[in-house]
């Protein structure tokens, strides 16, 4: 069997989410978009686990809804590396 070269996922708790929010010269909140795009049952992005409303809505949302879509995706990203996947 040959080892799995798919990238292990960091398992970041949610309730940090914010500390790791990529932010720019205006302080708001950018995205998390890796380009690895690849939605699951659930139609969340298993590169930054925004679900889909959140991606196609990110444009519009201002900078506290912009932290709230993070912290989800974040806690999504928790969840997903404790069931063991993505490594």
């Amino acid at each position: 069997m040959e080892p799995d070269s798919s990238p292990a996922i960091d398992i970041v708790p949610p309730h940090n989410t914010e500390l790791h929010a990529p932010m720019n010269e205006e302080q708001e909140p950018q995205s998390p978009c890796i380009r690895n795009c690849c939605l699951n049952e659930q139609d969340v992005c298993l590169g930054c686990f925004r679900a889909l409303h959140e991606i196609t809505g990110w444009g519009e949302a201002d900078a506290e809804e912009r932290s709230r879509i993070l912290q989800a995706a974040a806690h999504r990203k928790w969840q997903y590396a404790r069931q063991g996947r993505g490594r």
